[in-house]
């Protein structure tokens, strides 16, 4: 999972498309590993939604927005939502944790 504690990482269309603007080859080989197949959805759901947080008090980051994970699994056609939202959150409340634990959150 360390590559998906990058927050400062480019979503695919994003990188996809800067690098077409440069004339460059993507790096699409090297970034990001293929995920099992039970995690894909999962995975390609929250590396777009991973920055719709909810805020508390002084910007403090408690929850990823449901909403906007509903809606992109909505968007890409996720049969199990239930089970894909599960995954995301375990995703989304580990990282949580050990950005509060290294004082980053």
């Amino acid at each position: 999972m360390e590559w998906i504690r990058e927050r400062d990482r480019l979503p695919c269309d994003r990188c996809k498309f800067f690098h077409a603007k440069r004339g460059e080859s993507t790096p699409c080989d090297t970034c990001i590993p293929i995920p099992i197949q039970e995690n894909a959805d999962a995975v390609n759901v929250y590396m777009m939604v991973r920055n719709q947080v909810v805020t508390a008090g002084m910007g403090r980051v408690v929850d990823l927005n449901i909403p906007a994970v509903k809606y992109v699994m909505e968007l890409y056609g996720v049969k199990d939502q239930k089970d894909c939202l599960s995954r995301i959150m375990k995703i989304f409340h580990t990282l949580l944790q050990e950005r509060v634990a290294e004082g980053k959150a």
